[in-house]
């Protein structure tokens, strides 16, 4: 017989729904951004000053449920860097010279 903590669940779920929220809102403020060369630098900066941690908190909320879990928290987290690298160096691009983008 298996028991459920039903409080637990419960507990989690809002734990879980208040991360992804803060995930949504994130993603609406990018969203919202208008893209300038002279200006997107620097508010893409601040949105992802935000969003990584946002995605470290979600990650830190895996802490149980063996190498299934384990596994999931680091494909997010490896997810989170392969994005937010990627668009590290597309934005420090903007403005310079073409031929010296990698």
């Amino acid at each position: 017989m298996t028991y459920i903590d039903s409080d637990g669940v419960e507990q989690l779920a809002g734990v879980w729904g208040r991360a992804a929220e803060g995930l949504r809102a994130q993603g609406d403020k990018i969203r919202s951004c208008e893209l300038r060369a002279e200006t997107f630098g620097s508010h893409y900066a601040d949105q992802m000053a935000d969003v990584g941690p946002a995605v470290e908190r979600l990650a830190g909320l895996m802490t149980h449920g063996g190498a299934r879990c384990d596994d999931y928290r680091d494909k997010l987290r490896m997810t989170s860097g392969a994005i937010t690298g990627t668009d590290d160096r597309n934005a420090s691009g903007l403005g310079s010279d073409p031929s010296r983008q990698s």
